[in-house]
C-alpha cells in the first residue's frame, strides 16, 4: 500500500476537525466533523476536498456518517443546557440529519433518550439506517434505533446485550452487528433493516472482534483480539451467511480495531503492537492485509493513515480523512492511497 496524494482541505480550517467519511459513488465522498462549535461537511470529488460547509446550531458535533443509494445520514452529539443532579457535565442528545448533495436536507432531529453512547451506525439502503447505542451507567442496556423517513423513532432494547462494537450491512435488508453481553464474551447479531433481530445471537467464543466489514452479500470479516488482558493477541475471522468461522491469529499484532475491504477477498486491518494503552510510547501502529480471512505479515502504518477515517470508493483507491493535530489548529487533510492487493501465489482457502 502506498500514498498517491495528500491534500489539505482549502479555506480557513484551524477549527475544522474531520471525524468520519463515507462515499456515495466511486468519485464522490463526504466527510463530517466540527468547525468550532458547529457542524461541518466537506465534499470530496475524485480525492480532492472542497471547502467546508458549516451548518446547524452551536453545540452539535457530527461524529459519524453513512451513505446508501445516493444520500447520506450523519449522526452527531448535541450538548444540552441541562445536567443530571450532581453531575459535573451537561446532558447530551444524539441527533441525526440527512445530507443530500453534501448539504443538509433539514435540521438535526433527536434520536433516543438523552445521554446515549453511540456505538455503531450504518445505512443498508437509501433512507434506511440503523443506530446502535448503549445507555452507559443507566442499566438499560443496548439499543437498536431504526431511522426511516416519515417513521417514528422508537428505540428497541436488545435482551442480554450491554453494548455494540461494530455494524456492517452486506445487503439492503440484513446487517451484522458485534454485540457484547459482558467483557468476556461477544456475539454476532443479525438485524433486519427495520431494526428487528433475525434469529438468535451467535457467540464468537474466546474471540472478541471490535470492527467488521462486509464486502459481499454473503461474506463479512471481523477483526479484534482474543483476550481482554495482557498479553494481547489480535486476529481475524470470516463470517459467511451470518455464521462466524474459526478466528486466525495475526502474528506480531496485539490488537486490531479498524478494517476496510475494497474487494471481496482482500481487506486491510489497522491496529497496534506493544504493551500498555495505545497512546503509550511503547505502542507501534501497524496494518495487516487480510486475504480471505487470513492475516498476513504486519507492516508499520503510514503516518497519514493514523487516527483517520478510512473508506474505499473503488477496488483500487482508498481515502483517509482526518486532522493532523488533536487540537486547534487541526490542519484537516484527505489522503488518497492504493488499496491493498492480494499476496502473490495461489489464494489460500477461505479463513473458516
Amino acid at each position: 500500500m502506498h500514498v498517491i496524494a495528500a491534500r489539505r482541505v482549502p479555506g480557513r480550517t484551524a477549527s475544522l476537525d474531520l471525524l468520519d467519511t463515507a462515499c456515495v459513488s466511486a468519485t464522490t465522498c463526504y466527510a463530517v466533523g466540527q468547525s468550532g462549535s458547529r457542524a461541518a461537511v466537506v465534499a470530496i470529488h475524485s480525492g480532492v476536498p472542497s471547502r467546508a460547509t458549516v451548518f446547524g446550531p452551536r453545540g452539535v458535533t457530527p461524529t459519524t456518517i453513512a451513505c446508501a443509494g445516493g444520500s447520506c445520514e450523519a449522526i452527531g452529539t448535541e450538548a444540552l443546557p441541562t445536567r443530571l443532579p450532581g453531575a459535573s457535565y451537561p446532558n447530551t442528545q444524539q441527533v441525526a440529519v440527512t445530507l443530500t448533495g453534501g448539504l443538509p436536507a433539514g435540521s438535526f432531529e433527536p434520536i433516543g433518550p438523552v445521554n446515549l453512547e453511540l456505538d455503531a451506525f450504518a445505512c443498508p439502503a437509501a433512507g434506511s439506517c440503523l443506530v446502535l447505542a448503549d445507555t452507559g451507567f443507566s442499566g438499560l442496556g443496548a439499543l437498536i434505533i431504526p431511522l426511516a423517513p416519515g417513521q417514528p423513532i422508537i428505540p428497541r432494547t436488545v435482551p442480554r446485550e450491554t453494548l455494540f462494537n461494530g455494524l456492517a450491512c452486506p445487503t439492503t435488508t440484513i446487517c451484522e452487528a458485534l454485540a457484547a453481553p459482558s467483557a468476556a464474551r461477544e456475539d454476532l447479531l443479525q438485524i433486519g433493516a427495520n431494526g428487528n433481530l433475525l434469529g438468535s445471537p451467535v457467540s464468537f467464543g474466546g474471540f472478541s472482534p471490535g470492527a467488521i466489514a462486509c464486502p459481499t452479500a454473503t461474506t463479512c470479516y471481523a477483526v479484534g483480539d482474543y483476550v481482554h488482558h495482557p498479553p494481547f493477541r489480535a486476529g481475524a475471522v470470516a463470517i459467511v451467511n451470518g455464521v462466524p468461522g474459526k478466528p486466525h491469529a495475526a502474528a506480531g499484532v496485539s490488537g486490531l480495531s479498524r478494517i476496510i475491504c475494497p474487494t471481496a477477498d482482500v481487506c486491510e486491518a489497522f491496529g497496534y503492537h506493544g504493551a500498555g494503552i495505545q497512546a503509550d510510547a511503547r505502542i507501534v501502529d501497524l496494518m495487516v492485509t487480510i486475504h480471505r480471512g487470513l492475516p498476513g505479515t504486519p507492516v508499520t502504518e503510514p503516518k497519514a493513515l493514523e487516527n483517520a477515517s478510512l473508506t474505499c470508493p473503488t477496488a483500487t483507491r482508498c481515502l483517509a480523512v482526518g486532522s493532523r493535530r488533536p487540537r486547534p489548529p487541526y490542519d484537516p487533510y484527505v489522503t488518497v492511497f492504493a488499496a491493498p492487493s492480494a499476496p502473490s501465489g495461489p489464494p489460500p482457502p477461505a479463513g473458516r
